[in-house]
């Protein structure tokens, strides 16, 4: 019998209203010897049920329950589980065209690679944009390249990078399993886990190789996430990721890989701006969120010295408002631009 070419791991929390898209879109794979793996996060909608009836009627699904962990520990469970030579991961609100597997592993297959990443489709309801990856054709088997592909997981520096920004999200890629379990590498809970992940898995590997395929399809049509909602618990997560990601940083003694930090730590200040603007609160309360943002003592460590003349000016001009807290002046513009 011929072995599971691609594990693929679907971590689900209510999305029952996507799930049935999600999960066809896999099982008509052009390549068929895959297994999907759902994770029911604790959902409380119907996403366990839905997963063990697909997994009745398909020997390549498997339906895992869990109590709700968050998106990091559910794609550990399941690769736990996981038989492939190769993982990937799909977010259950999203789908997949029926090449995308067997392009991403036949150029796996055919360049001895550790990993393989593509583009992806943004699909909304008013228009599909087709997103090739920055850095398609290209394969990355020196150790040198390797880590310059990894400072850029820190941060993006515009006086480095000019205006391409490099995307990290795990759906994007299929990732040796080996080299996962050989290294014991996982997922953190914790804001934007990819960028981890992608450091951690990048670290070890060998060659790496980014395809021109869009296959993988985004959905962005309004649901529920956690990264475009704003509750004040989000500053706590904001403050984890950075502070964890400039020890990460410090570790590689590498100053330019600091520098992205801080240049990162200002771009989440001007995002996590325009979260407040969204959260629909009084201006008051808008300014007072920012406010605890911008002045709590472990997120101003994070940018702390961080030139200006390397930020684009909108960056610049937002971020001199909020070293001057002029908060409502920096909402305002973070409304606009």
């Amino acid at each position: 019998m011929m072995g599971v070419s691609v594990s693929i791991i679907v971590p689900m929390y209510n999305v029952e209203n996507y799930l049935c898209e999600c999960i066809d879109s896999l099982l008509n794979q052009t390549l068929s010897n895959i297994e999907v793996i759902l994770v029911d996060d604790g959902s409380p909608d119907n996403c366990g049920t839905i997963a063990d009836e697909y997994a009745l009627k398909d020997n390549r699904v498997k339906a895992i329950h869990q109590e709700n962990q968050g998106l990091g520990p559910a794609r550990n469970t399941g690769m736990k589980l996981a038989t492939g030579e190769y993982i990937g991961f799909v977010d259950s609100d999203d789908f997949v065209k029926p090449t995308m597997f067997e392009k991403l592993y036949a150029a796996a297959r055919d360049n001895e690679c550790d990993i393989v990443t593509g583009g992806s489709t943004k699909v909304s309801q008013k228009k599909v944009v087709k997103v090739m990856h920055p850095l398609a054709g290209k394969l990355f088997t020196q150790s040198s390249e390797i880590l310059n592909l990894r400072k850029k997981f820190y941060g993006h520096l515009e006086s480095l990078d000019g205006s391409v920004y490099l995307p990290v999200s795990s759906w994007r890629s299929i990732y040796k399993r080996e080299l996962i379990e050989d290294h014991k590498l996982a997922f953190r809970e914790i804001l934007s886990e990819d960028i981890f992940f992608d450091l951690d898995i990048y670290a070890v590997a060998k060659s790496i190789l980014f395809i021109d395929a869009v296959d993988y399809c985004y959905r962005n049509q309004g649901q529920f996430s956690i990264t475009r909602t704003f509750s004040e618990n989000k500053l706590i997560r904001y403050r984890d990721l950075l502070s964890n990601l400039m020890q990460k940083a410090l570790e590689e003694c590498d100053n330019e890989c600091v520098l992205r930090v801080k240049s990162q730590a200002i771009d989440r200040c001007r995002g996590y701006a325009r979260l407040v603007n969204r959260s629909g609160d009084t201006i008051k309360n808008r300014k007072k969120y920012l406010k605890n943002f911008a002045e709590d003592n472990e997120i101003k460590k994070c940018w702390e010295g961080f030139p200006l003349k390397y930020l684009p000016i909108k960056q610049r001009i937002f971020h001199w408002l909020i070293l001057k807290k002029l908060y409502g002046c920096a909402l305002l513009l973070a409304k606009v631009a």
